[in-house]
Parts: C-alpha cells; structure tokens; sequence
C-alpha cells in the first residue's frame, strides 16, 4: 500500500512541475511555488520508496490528530 501512495505522490508532483512548465504565471512567485510544491510531493515519494519513511504512517498520524479534536 505505502508503494502505491508513494507512486500516487510522485504522479501529483509530476502533474504540478509539468503544469507550472506549460502554463507558466504572469507572477514568478506562483511558478515558484508550483516548482516547490513538485518537487516536494516528487522528493516526498522517493524517500518514502527508499525506506527512510513511511508515508502511510504519517498520513494517519495526521489524520488522527485531526479527527481527535
């Protein structure tokens, strides 16, 4: 299951770096964030691929501090 979270984070980031390239902002701090924002979810999955963390574990982790309050 953390595989395929891990691949659907790396598809988001991919769909934002390629649509900040495509359709670029009249703002360059909004390209920015968009690059930022790729990267990190890309970034996010490779090291959730490798082992070093476990991407489901976190998501529930939040999840029940969320739902807790």
């Amino acid at each position: 299951m953390n595989l395929i979270f891990s691949l659907l984070l790396f598809l988001v980031g991919f769909y934002f770096v390629f649509d900040t390239y495509k359709k670029p902002s009249r703002l360059s701090s909004t390209d920015l964030k968009g690059y930022i924002a790729g990267f990190g979810f890309i970034y996010l999955s490779v090291i959730s691929l490798l082992g070093m963390i476990n991407l489901l574990n976190v998501f529930r982790e939040i999840l029940d501090v969320v739902i807790s309050r």
